[in-house]
C-alpha cells in the first residue's frame, strides 16, 4: 500500500468474527491500515461460512471470508487464555485501532493503551437484549424493515443478504475515523459501540422517525408506486412510470401504439388505477424482447428502466468496469479478482486491494517479533494458545 495512503501508517487488530467486524476492519485495510486478524487457532467462523455452491471443496476458505478480508494479515491466537491475551496485550500496546465483539475486551485492552480506539460491532449493544445473539431475519424483523417488503397483502418479506451487518461495519468504520480525530485534538482514544440492530434501524425512517413525527407509519400498500418488473427473454427488467409523460415512453419502448391515448392510462390518476391491466400488455411485450433491447429504448425515451443485473451481468458491465468496480490481488505468485473499494479519494492515491485474503495463521511468527515475543512461539504452539 502506499505509504501516502490515507489511512498508511495505522495499526489495526481485527478480533471480530462476524461480518460486519470484518467488513469494517476491511475497509481501514482498504485505504492504507495495516490490520491484522486475530483468528481463534481454528481459523474464524467465516472462513467456514456455508458455500453457496457444492462446488467449492471443504479446505477452501469461503467467498465471503475472502471478500471481507482481502488486504490483511493473519494471526491464530486463543486471546481468552492467559498466555494469549498477554500476547494481544503486548500488541494492542502498539496498536492504534481494535475492531471486536466484545465490549469488555475492548475495555481491558483499552486500560493498556491509553491512545487506543477501541470498536465493539455487537448485535444488540448494551441494553435489556446486551449478550443476545441475532440473525439478518431476526434484525430486518425487530428494525421494522421486513415490514416494507414485499407485496400487499402477502406476508412481510425478508430481504436477502447480510444488509444489516454491512450497515454494522460502514457505520464502525465512519465512528472509528471520528474518534481517531478526536485523538488528535485531546491525545486520548475511546471505547466505541456499534450495534447491529441500531444501524439498520436507523435507514428506517418510514416506519421508526414516521411514527414519533406524526403518529402514522409506512407499511406496504396494493402499489406503492407506478412501477412493474417484467421478464424478458433473457432476464428482468424494471419500470417506473410515474411521470406524466412516461406512459408515453412505455408504449414506444414496448411496442403499444394503439394504447399510447389510451383513457385507462394517459392520466397519472388513471393509470394508478388501472395499473395492473397496464401490467399485463407491458408483461406480453416484454416476455418478446431481451433486456438489452427494453433498457436501449428506455434511454431513447428517458423512460426510467433498468435490467435487474445477475452475476455474469454485473461481471461484464461496462461502468463498474471502468470504474475499477474489480481490481486483482495478488496471491503467492498468481491474482483473483476482488470487489474494489466503494470510495473514491482525489489527494490519496485512489485505494487498491493489493493481496487477496490471508491463509490462517500466516503472520503468526512476525506478529510475535513485532512485540519481542518471537521465542514464545513453540510453547505457544504446544499450549494450544496458537495454530
Amino acid at each position: 500500500m502506499a505509504q501516502d495512503s490515507a489511512l498508511a501508517g495505522l495499526r489495526v487488530l481485527d478480533l471480530s468474527d462476524n461480518v460486519g467486524g470484518q467488513y469494517c476492519a476491511r475497509t481501514l485495510a482498504d485505504f492504507g491500515a495495516d490490520v491484522l486478524l486475530i483468528e481463534g487457532v481454528d481459523g474464524s467462523p467465516v472462513r467456514r461460512a456455508a458455500a453457496w455452491t457444492a462446488a467449492r471443496p471443504p479446505a477452501v476458505d469461503a467467498m465471503l471470508f475472502r471478500h471481507l478480508n482481502t488486504g490483511k494479515q493473519s494471526m491464530t491466537l486463543d486471546w481468552r487464555s492467559p498466555e494469549g491475551m498477554a500476547v494481544l496485550t503486548a500488541l494492542a500496546a502498539d496498536s492504534d485501532v481494535v475492531v471486536a465483539g466484545e465490549q469488555a475486551v475492548c475495555r481491558a485492552l483499552m486500560a493498556v493503551n491509553p491512545r487506543l480506539v477501541a470498536c465493539a460491532i455487537t448485535d444488540f449493544g448494551a441494553g435489556p437484549h446486551e449478550g443476545w445473539t441475532g440473525t439478518e431475519m431476526i434484525f430486518q424483523a425487530l428494525s421494522g424493515v421486513m415490514l416494507l417488503n414485499g407485496e400487499y397483502p402477502k406476508p412481510p418479506l425478508y430481504g436477502l443478504g447480510a444488509r444489516a451487518q454491512y450497515s454494522a461495519g460502514i457505520t464502525a468504520y465512519g465512528a472509528i475515523l471520528a474518534a481517531l480525530l478526536w485523538r488528535e485534538q485531546s491525545g486520548r482514544g475511546q471505547f466505541v459501540e456499534t450495534a447491529v440492530l441500531d444501524s439498520v434501524a436507523v435507514m428506517n425512517a418510514m416506519v421508526s422517525a414516521r411514527y414519533f413525527y406524526n403518529g402514522t407509519f409506512q407499511a406496504r400498500l396494493p402499489r406503492s408506486g407506478l412501477v412493474g418488473l417484467f421478464r424478458c427473454s433473457d432476464g428482468w427488467v424494471v419500470v417506473y412510470a410515474a411521470r406524466p409523460n412516461d406512459w408515453a415512453g412505455c408504449c414506444a419502448v414496448f411496442e403499444l401504439p394503439e394504447h399510447a391515448q389510451d383513457p385507462r392510462f394517459v392520466d397519472l390518476a388513471d393509470r394508478l388505477k388501472h395499473w395492473p391491466e397496464a401490467l399485463e400488455l407491458i408483461g406480453a411485450q416484454a416476455a418478446t424482447m431481451t433486456c438489452d433491447e427494453v433498457t436501449a429504448a428506455g434511454r431513447q425515451c428517458k423512460l426510467p428502466v433498468s435490467r435487474v443485473m445477475d452475476g455474469p451481468a454485473l461481471w461484464a458491465d461496462k461502468h463498474l468496469n471502468v470504474r475499477g468496480f474489480w481490481q486483482r490481488a495478488r496471491s503467492g505468485d498468481a491474482s483473483h479478482p476482488v470487489i474494489a473499494p466503494a470510495f473514491r479519494m482525489s489527494a490519496t492515491p485512489r485505494a487498491e486491494v493489493v493481496t487477496t485474503a490471508p491463509g490462517l495463521g500466516e503472520e503468526d511468527r512476525q506478529a510475535l517479533g513485532s512485540v519481542g515475543l518471537s521465542d514464545q512461539h513453540q510453547t505457544l504452539q504446544a499450549n494450544g494458545v496458537m495454530r
